[in-house]
């Protein structure tokens, strides 16, 4: 998995605090029954523990919000969206999340209101976002 640290592109996930990312994939994801995840980690080795669990699925035309705790996923947050392919795998977008308070967030896509998350696990001590082969991810400003 690739990552980067939040500090050090001047990000936290501060109660109150907004973050955004740049994402853009290879369009070949787009066939993959799973799409791409984007995981938002206190520690970016520690895959049994993701806060926050970001996976758009364009075959099945929907997004996958979720939270990992001690290796097992929780019930998944899931809204369908029938625009998948073209606004989180065409063209680059942009991912914002306004931390609210410790465990809910809200979700943006391209300055459009997505849906709230509530995570099961301290979304303020995230410290890196992690993702795989295929993903680009920056700091949107």
């Amino acid at each position: 998995m690739l990552y980067y640290e939040l500090s050090a592109k001047r990000q936290s996930m501060e109660v109150g605090k907004v973050v955004s990312f740049r994402i853009s994939c290879d369009k070949s994801l787009s066939d993959i029954s799973g799409g791409f995840a984007v995981n938002f980690q206190e520690d970016n080795e520690d895959y049994e523990n993701i806060a926050f669990h970001f996976n758009p699925r364009a075959e099945s035309s929907k997004v996958v919000l979720n939270t990992r705790i001690r290796s097992k996923w929780i019930k998944e947050h899931i809204f369908g969206d029938n625009k998948v392919k073209s606004d989180y795998y065409i063209n680059p977008f942009k991912l914002t999340i306004e931390v609210k308070n410790k465990e809910h967030i809200l979700i943006s896509v391209n300055d459009k209101f997505i849906t709230g998350y509530n995570c099961k696990l301290d979304i303020t001590k995230v410290k890196y976002v992690c993702w795989a082969n295929g993903v680009e991810i920056d700091r949107a400003d």
